[in-house]
Parts: C-alpha cells; sequence; structure tokens
C-alpha cells in the first residue's frame, strides 16, 4: 500500500484550479480524465457528480469538491473546501512511486 503525500494551502481568494492541476501534472502521469464530485460534508451527504469545473465556481461557498485523476501509478486529486471564509486546499498524491515515504528525497 502507498503512503498518501498530501499538500496544503489555504487561501482568502480562490486559486486558479488549472494552475494547481498543471503542478500535478509535472508531479505524476495523468492516464484518465477528472472526476469532479461536490458535498455537503466529509461524511459524504449530499454527494454528486458535477459535469464541468465550471460547476466549481458556484459551488465553493456551500459545498466540498473533490477532483480526482487516475495517474499511472495510482490516482492524485485536489479537494477544497471553505471555512470560515477561507479557502482550504488540499492536493494529494497517491502512487506506488511513494511506497516508502522513508525514501522520498
Amino acid at each position: 500500500m502507498a503512503e498518501v503525500v498530501e499538500i496544503n494551502i489555504i487561501s482568502r481568494v480562490v486559486l486558479d484550479n488549472d494552475i494547481l492541476f498543471s503542478f500535478i501534472h509535472e508531479q505524476v502521469e495523468i492516464q484518465g480524465n477528472r472526476t469532479i464530485e461536490a458535498m455537503n460534508n466529509w461524511a459524504y451527504e449530499g454527494l454528486h457528480r458535477l459535469g464541468s469545473k465550471e460547476d466549481i465556481q458556484n459551488l465553493l461557498d456551500t459545498k466540498i469538491v473533490c477532483i480526482t485523476q487516475k495517474a499511472v501509478d495510482g490516482y492524485v486529486g485536489l479537494n477544497i473546501e471553505k471555512v470560515d471564509k477561507r479557502f482550504y486546499y488540499t492536493i494529494w498524491f497517491n502512487n506506488n512511486k511513494y511506497e516508502n515515504i522513508n525514501n522520498f528525497n
């Protein structure tokens, strides 16, 4: 089982998701399309799949948005949540290349 590597960003403004995903694409080779989902809370209540990334902007004030892509060796993603007028971004990698975090240079 691979370990998950996370990068967390807190911002007062909405960040451009394309810039964040260009960073992700520099780290891993992507194999599949993006899956974009929104939910009310981390208990996955009200979970539904979004049709496009344009829908994200309309939901950020009230929903948690999770974007996931299949990579060659696992999955990568971006979670966005608004808490107290701040946007919390989590970029995560769940790849076999991070199989042992102690060897991560």
